[in-house]
């Protein structure tokens, strides 16, 4: 490339004063040709210089140092001392080491005190560098009678010493990389310390992109070795690690960089952690000041439902269209915050940042002063703190990076930690500081993994591989804290109101009844259980209710009441004046359910089904095996109990916990018994080694046993009760047992028979001899757990709306999660039962799930579990979410 002469009249000016000396320093033609003896301008010179191969500078070379190139402009960033004719020489002398510089500096004053490398090389000059001239334009003179004031130019001795040279340009370099990478700027945002980190992070690809300047940047860094892997056998950082980072998860997610130095390369190089198959999810957003901040908590604020803080809820973003805010839904961008601690630069901008932290910060601070109390989610601000901050602001002598100036520092993450304790914040800075570091280290959704990088003694891969590991790690950390906030949000937020919800919470209700029954069988992978909850306003409601159902012949078999004429030879009502245990046709149910349900309707009752839909016999459940005494798999009924004992566990910790909260009913809960059997003739033994109890009833060369009694039921439901300690449900328990259910077409047969056994099992039936007879309704809580074994379509419309009422759930893991998740919050465990909720709110995606799951009614209460969460019991929530996710 060629420069012409005309258009640098200083260059040939110096070129004609030293060619009076010396022929080498100028030509006749009218330009000045690489390779032959070269006089420079700098300012009209510098992409040129900067751009050009240094294999192409031969001999002696003279710039005229006239003042700063006109260049582009990399942030607010001065580039004058760092991009100058002695850097620039610097790096020519690298790799030239026949080269000779001549730097003619015609405004030293306003040069010399911009850089300590103009003030050493001054100091070295020329015994130690004959091979660099650095002269003010006052000295010319003196330096021309010097240099040349003899017949024969000197021979200077070091000239031609390489290991000299190479000392000196070494102490060169390490002058220039120190004032490159020194600390203590922090807060000018003028000084190149900002802009170092991000060109080296981004490497010289990304510089090679931009203008004249960074060019210049990347061949000076690369010669005093900040990036001192290109060009070398090392392998490249990207090669080290796994960079961009790829688990960013599947929702979308937006990186928030709050920093006032983000155009200096740290939003870009922020960009590249993100894969190209992930930019359309993950999304880098900007800001350069904490406004957006202040408004987001004040918004948040101002909209809480509660006093305490605003957690799951804080949005950065503006308020949508009907006027709400709130964080978005779980499968909706989320927010990751990375947060520079210094936002306001020196000079003049002091003030701006004392009048932020008296006007807009503390104010906001107050609101979360520590009282002892504990009750915000991670330790508020004392009082003392509050006022070092103060008395920092108002001190006229104030300075920066004093102790109560870096408190300071940390209130606003402080803030946005009290103010949403899930929102996870990663400090994007610098400071080096461990006060700041031990400030913010109690907050536990502040992650303090990441700083960006000094390279002060370090060599720029070990830096750039342990930056990028770091922000890794750092990223790593804030999805494990999305995750779990997602899911904490998705618990607060979706609820799914039960239709039963208004009736159970109806404060008129006075006692409640729940009858269980079971249906099918149970080693046939065909069984369910059914609960028929009726809700009374009054004493005499149910009396109104049973008086009135046996008028119009709605009855289903043998009770304690109707036993009595029974036992005094009345015949058992005919197949027309009474319920069937079962109809052939489904539809046939119907118009029955319609009678009962307005009949109820009339006395104020409201009935409510629950059911177990279509469950199993599971293995895992049974203790002992076929061989032992010849006895079927389902021995013992296992399955049978432990469904029992988990059926009722969810009716009265799922629609009963709402109904017991604020006043305890007195509650009716009464069981079928079951009957189990053996061959007859292992009878004693099942006796003398399993201690069971028979009923007396044989059949079919079979003896029956209680596999769940009577007297089972009360031990079953304290042991419920006990597994949910700190329950708020109240239960004034008026009678709990298990009842033998015996229906008239059943009975009608035996008594008909008049054979001396269906006689006598016909005597002891009515009895009770058999096992306790029912009241009335408990018939009904049999159809309803008929009605828990048919196909969803299946259901007869009037039951369909009772389900609705209540819950028709399959017996899957979701369920079981769910019930889990009752239990711990019931012991206080919020953390774990929020993780066992959101377990379940998985599986029920994946598992079949009927209209009106047990899910609704863990919703409604899985709110509540939310706002007793503190900050170390939401961290121990996100670790368990990790492992099971």
């Amino acid at each position: 490339m060629n420069l012409p002469v005309a258009s640098q009249p200083p260059a040939k000016a110096l070129a004609q004063v030293l060619g009076l000396f010396d022929p080498e320093w100028f030509h006749s033609d009218k330009s000045q040709s690489l390779g032959q003896g070269n006089v420079f301008t700098y300012s009209a010179s510098f992409a040129e210089l900067w751009g050009f191969d240094n294999v192409a500078f031969k001999g002696k070379l003279a710039i005229v140092w006239d003042g700063a190139a006109t260049t582009d402009i990399i942030g607010t960033v001065d580039l004058e001392p760092h991009l100058s004719p002695l850097t620039w020489a610097t790096h020519a002398l690298k790799t030239r080491q026949e080269l000779e510089i001549f730097i003619l500096d015609l405004a030293p004053n306003h040069h010399r005190p911009k850089t300590r490398l103009h003030r050493f090389i001054e100091a070295v000059q020329p015994n130690k560098m004959p091979w660099l001239r650095v002269v003010s334009l006052t000295e010319f003179g003196r330096f021309l009678v010097n240099h040349y004031g003899h017949d024969e130019v000197p021979n200077d001795t070091n000239k031609n010493d390489v290991t000299a040279r190479n000392e000196t340009l070494g102490m060169l370099w390490r002058q220039i990389r120190a004032e490159l990478t020194e600390s203590g700027h922090e807060g000018d945002h003028h000084a190149i310390q900002n802009i170092v980190g991000p060109l080296v992070l981004l490497g010289d690809d990304y510089l090679a992109t931009k203008g004249p300047s960074a060019r210049a940047l990347k061949a000076l860094f690369s010669t005093v070795g900040l990036i001192e892997f290109q060009n070398s056998g090392e392998k490249a950082p990207s090669q080290h690690e796994d960079w961009p980072i790829q688990n960013w998860g599947e929702e979308p997610i937006r990186l928030l960089l709050v920093d006032d130095q983000w155009r200096d390369g740290w939003a870009d190089w922020v960009s590249t952690a993100i894969p190209s198959a992930k930019r359309q999810s993950v999304r880098v957003q900007t800001t350069d000041g904490p406004n957006i901040i202040l408004e987001g908590v004040r918004r948040s604020l101002e909209t809480s439902t509660t006093t305490r803080d605003a957690r799951f809820r804080l949005t950065f973003d503006a308020p949508r269209k009907d006027g709400s805010v709130g964080n978005p839904p779980p499968n909706q961008v989320q927010t990751i915050l990375l947060l520079d601690l210094r936002l306001f630069a020196q000079g003049a901008k002091m003030e701006e940042e004392v009048r932020f932290y008296q006007d807009a910060l503390l104010p906001l601070c107050e609101r979360y002063v520590e009282n002892g109390a504990g009750h915000f989610a991670w330790p508020g601000f004392t009082s003392e703190e509050l006022n070092q901050v103060r008395q920092w602001c108002a001190d006229p002598q104030r300075k920066r990076n004093s102790a109560d100036h870096l408190l300071a520092l940390t209130f606003l993450p402080r803030l946005v930690a009290l103010v949403d304790m899930a929102l996870p914040i990663i400090i994007f800075s610098s400071t080096g500081q461990r006060c700041i570091s031990e400030w913010l280290k109690p907050y536990g959704n502040i992650i303090t993994t990441f700083e960006k990088p000094r390279f002060m003694g370090r060599g720029a891969t070990d830096a750039i591989i342990e930056t990028r590991a770091n922000f890794c790690e750092a990223i790593r950390t804030a999805r494990q804290i999305l995750v779990a906030r997602m899911a904490a949000c998705a618990a607060a937020t979706s609820q799914r109101i039960p239709t039963g919800f208004p009736l159970v919470s109806n404060p008129s209700i006075s006692d409640v009844d729940v009858f269980i029954d079971e249906s099918g069988e149970s080693q046939h992978g065909m069984f369910s259980l059914g609960a028929a909850i009726l809700l009374y306003p009054s004493d005499h409601a149910k009396r109104d209710f049973v008086k009135a159902l046996a008028s119009q012949k709605l009855t289903w078999g043998v009770d304690e009441i109707s036993a009595l004429d029974l036992a005094k030879g009345t015949q058992p009502p005919n197949h027309g004046d009474c319920l069937p245990k079962r109809y052939r046709n489904t539809f046939d149910y119907e118009p029955q359910l319609q009678r009962i349900d307005k009949i109820a309707g009339d006395c104020g009752i409201t009935i409510i089904a629950c059911g177990f839909q279509g469950c199993g016999a599971e293995s895992r459940y049974l203790h002992f095996s076929a061989q032992d005494f010849g006895l079927s798999p389902d021995f013992g009924d296992t399955v049978y109990r432990v469904m029992l004992g988990e059926f009722i566990e969810s009716c009265l910790f799922g629609p009963f916990w709402f109904l017991s909260t604020n006043t305890a009913r007195s509650v009716s809960l009464q069981t079928a018994t079951r009957l189990g059997s053996v061959p007859e003739n292992q009878m004693d033994l099942a006796v003398q080694y399993m201690g069971l109890k028979f009923s007396g009833y044989k059949r079919d060369n079979r003896a029956f046993f209680y596999s769940v009694g009577g007297s089972d039921i009360l031990p079953l439901v304290i042991e419920v009760i006990e597994m949910h300690p700190k329950a708020e449900a109240k239960f004034k328990f008026a009678r709990v047992r298990g009842a033998t259910l015996y229906d008239f077409d059943e009975l009608r047969k035996d008594f008909q028979d008049k054979s001396e056994k269906a006689q006598a099992r016909y005597s002891k039936k009515i009895r009770g001899d058999m096992g306790p007879l029912p009241e009335s309704l408990h018939f009904l809580a049999d159809w309803v757990a008929h009605f828990a074994l048919l196909p969803p379509r299946d259901v007869p419309p009037t039951a369909r709306i009772w389900f609705e009422r209540g819950f028709l759930q399959e017996r899957n893991t979701a369920f079981r999660a769910c019930l889990a998740a009752m239990r711990s919050a019931d012991t206080h465990e919020f953390a774990t039962a929020l993780a066992q909720y959101d377990s379940g709110e998985l599986l029920s995606t994946e598992e079949s799930q009927a209209p009106n799951a047990f899910a609704s009614w863990t919703s409604l209460r899985a709110k509540d579990w939310c706002e007793r969460l503190d900050g170390r019991a939401f961290l121990r929530m996100a670790r368990m979410l990790e492992q099971t996710r």
